[in-house]
């Protein structure tokens, strides 16, 4: 199973090339692949300023949480669907079950968001990238029914993070209508087809390890075991008192109590410190206040 993020400007071709490639991808026998257009559900990031930000966050966040559902629905029968997300038959989450998201992406942090995603529900994930020339992008964009205008789409080239980390590994695809024959870009789509399919396959195989968030257990080990070197600390101390009072022969009756009334000061106030530095207690730093302890405690014993 894969989650594969298409990522372009607005007129790319990223719409049409999510279909055609679905289509391909059921033909080549895939149990499901759905496709998740984040128009139909979020406004683009360049027209931030016509909604407020709660809203565009909340539209994003609902965008995402359909992958996630996607990609954790239970197997629920044989078929495709119909691709859009919203069959139960589009939900059969099998080993060649593909997600497809179709968004402009043009932040890192926006792919990084279906990286988690798909790394929590233990997917592969890969990205393609597709790039249009800016002005191409422009006269497709004015032909749309709502188009977004050739300054979100300026504004949007000018911010492109194309994938460069080692978590979203990705292809590159050319996407132009501009050739001299229809012949010649039916070749070119059949190559970025080809490309495209070579690609998802390879994702589907690298499913990624699940993230356990371990946080609170690591916590609690930790102050498991500071706890534990604090008594193991303070038995310590209590036996460095024994042998130091038993080693005190020569002491009058009056020097022994106010000796016992410094060392219990002292034992206290090193337990005190070592108690304040909390769960990132070490070892070490018991042991040498042992020794300081120890040290100490001698010179007070001492007629």
């Amino acid at each position: 199973m894969a989650l594969v993020a298409v990522m372009g400007l607005p007129g790319s071709g990223k719409s049409t090339l999510c279909a055609l490639l679905r289509e391909l991808l059921v033909k080549q026998g895939y149990a499901d692949v759905a496709v998740v257009d984040f128009d139909d559900a979020a406004v683009h990031d360049g027209d931030r300023d016509s909604v407020s930000e709660a809203t565009w966050k909340e539209q994003r966040r609902m965008a995402l949480a359909k992958v996630e559902a996607l990609l954790q629905a239970p197997p629920c029968g044989e078929g495709a669907g119909n691709g859009d997300g919203n069959d139960a038959g589009s939900q059969v989450q099998r080993r060649d079950a593909v997600v497809i998201v179709d968004d402009t992406l043009h932040l890192r942090s926006m792919r990084r968001e279906l990286f988690r995603i798909a790394r929590q529900c233990g997917v592969g994930f890969g990205v393609i990238a597709v790039q249009t020339e800016v002005e191409e992008c422009c006269q497709r964009d004015l032909a749309r029914p709502q188009p977004v205008g050739a300054a979100v789409i300026h504004n949007m080239a000018s911010r492109v993070e194309l994938p460069a980390e080692a978590w979203e590994p990705s292809i590159t695809v050319q996407n132009s209508s501009r050739c001299s024959k229809d012949e010649e870009l039916a070749v070119q789509r059949t190559d970025v087809l080809k490309h495209c399919s070579e690609f998802l396959a390879r994702t589907c195989s690298q499913p990624l390890t699940p993230y356990i968030d371990n946080t609170a257990a690591k916590a609690a080990a930790r102050l498991a075991t500071a706890k534990s070197l604090l008594h193991q600390t303070d038995l310590r101390l209590r036996g460095c008192v024994g042998n130091a009072l038993k080693t005190a022969t020569a002491l009058s009756a009056e020097e022994r109590r106010d000796a016992v009334s410094r060392i219990s000061a002292l034992k206290s106030s090193v337990l005190a410190d070592l108690r304040a530095v909390g769960d990132a207690l070490s070892a070490l730093e018991c042991e040498e206040a042992v020794t300081a302890f120890e040290a100490a405690i001698r010179d007070i014993v001492q007629p």
